[in-house]
């Protein structure tokens, strides 16, 4: 029987709380808000009305005056996600943006982590980029903000941090892109009755087929790649092929470009997983997802943590794809979801499941069988979660089959799905077999 080394579990313990605030982690899951010398806030761990959750940022711990929970950072995470210590110490690491992690046996993973190195408070930083959403700025994609000081730092980091960041870097290259080449972009959605104005398509990038062009030296996309990130990296990720160091999804583009939707961390503001959609698609070959699911989770389309947390969001629309989105004018209390090119992502929402629960959830999926059996599945995978209060949208499909199609139909989208009147189908009385 292996005996458990206590001396080297409290000497991570010790490492890590010297270099993460458990005020950082627990507000990571739950809001605080500062009462006094504490944080406080409501139980996570049991049902209340009034707040009798207590952080003390003095004493790094945490303690509940309403059920009795308490602990400190590690004992925290390991509650409110059920998992083990192992788990529960790689999680805070990661919350703490700590080069770090360990296997089983306790000892340091340093296959692709670095040892933990001692850093002051004002050096551990939750890289969001929020700094980047004037999108205007990108004509010098690595001008400044925290994505430059990322790829400075890109060989210190583990390789989930790693993938974000290539993956990220690629996001923004492709925002800058667009700006070169909107008159491209914006033919492809207008085409298809979307309106260019639409606050989806902001968010979405472009990458022509001039970046692809190994003769376009001054800017072939490879090579870009290749200067910031190597070639072993990149060859590791499958984000150039074995054969020919050529992009893996470049290889689908014979003439015009693709438009670059980015599917997110839930963890962060990084890029997880991208979906390339093609402007001009050969071999029935629409679209691409590029992701690594055994590195990093990618979350769907318009799916973030500051959405779940936003209150004045107060309904998910869940399409199949971003097209059928943008297909659709929005209210300032709603947000699209797309599910192109992700997949086990539920289980990662298990804590999250009372932000799911504030929220109004529509699935509107296709009007043919695969759409409605994933549109029951979907229901049923949030049901699981305990998150019940969601409903799936039909309508006519001879209007059309998909939201696009009722937009290029000349339909009033939002009064055919009756979303201003919440106009639902119970879900067991859909008939899966047409």
């Amino acid at each position: 029987m292996k005996i458990k080394d206590w001396t080297k579990e409290n000497e991570i313990k010790e490492q890590i709380k010297q270099n993460v605030d458990i005020v950082d982690v627990v507000n990571y899951y739950i809001d605080l808000k500062k009462k006094g010398s504490s944080f406080k806030t409501l139980c996570p761990f049991h049902s209340e009305k009034t707040p009798s959750f207590s952080v003390d940022k003095n004493k790094q711990a945490y303690y509940c005056f309403g059920c009795g929970a308490s602990g400190d950072v590690f004992q925290f995470v390991m509650d409110i996600e059920k998992i083990g210590f192992q788990e529960a110490v790689n999680k805070v690491a990661m919350i703490g943006g700590l080069p770090l992690r360990i296997n089983q046996d306790m000892d340091y993973d340093n296959s692709y982590y670095y040892p933990i190195q001692k850093r002051t408070p004002k050096e551990i930083k939750y890289y969001s980029l929020d700094d980047f959403k004037d999108y205007k700025r990108y004509n010098a994609i690595l001008g400044g903000g925290n994505l430059t000081q990322l790829i400075k730092d890109y060989n210190n980091y583990p390789k989930e941090m790693k993938l974000k960041i290539i993956y990220t870097f690629l996001y923004y290259k492709s925002l800058s892109y667009k700006e070169q080449f909107i008159s491209e972009f914006n033919d492809f959605y207008s085409k298809r009755g979307i309106d260019i104005q639409h606050p989806l398509l902001k968010v979405i990038g472009y990458i022509p087929k001039k970046a692809l062009e190994f003769k376009n030296k001054s800017d072939y996309i490879v090579d870009i790649l290749i200067k910031y990130f190597g070639k072993e990296d990149l060859l590791e990720f499958k984000i150039l092929r074995e054969n020919n160091g050529y992009l893996n999804f470049a290889s689908y583009v014979k003439e015009g470009g693709f438009c670059v939707v980015p599917n997110h961390s839930l963890n962060d503001d990084l890029i997880a997983g991208l979906v390339f959609r093609y402007t001009k698609p050969i071999n029935k070959i629409k679209e691409l997802a590029l992701r690594n699911s055994d590195v990093v989770t990618a979350f769907p389309f318009g799916l973030t943590l500051n959405t779940l947390k936003n209150k004045n969001i107060d309904t998910l629309i869940i399409a199949e794809g971003h097209i059928d989105s943008a297909s659709i004018k929005y209210k300032s209390n709603e947000m699209f979801i797309s599910f192109q090119g992700v997949n086990n992502w539920s289980n990662y929402l298990k804590p999250y499941t009372k932000l799911l629960q504030s929220k109004n959830i529509l699935i509107c999926f296709d009007q043919d069988e695969a759409g409605r059996k994933g549109a029951i599945k979907l229901k049923e995978t949030y049901n699981s979660l305990g998150v019940n209060n969601v409903d799936i949208i039909s309508w006519d499909k001879e209007l059309g089959k998909d939201l696009n199609d009722l937009l290029q139909n000349k339909c009033n989208v939002r009064e055919i799905l009756g979303l201003d009147e919440k106009k639902v189908v119970d879900y067991y009385e859909i008939d899966v077999s047409n």
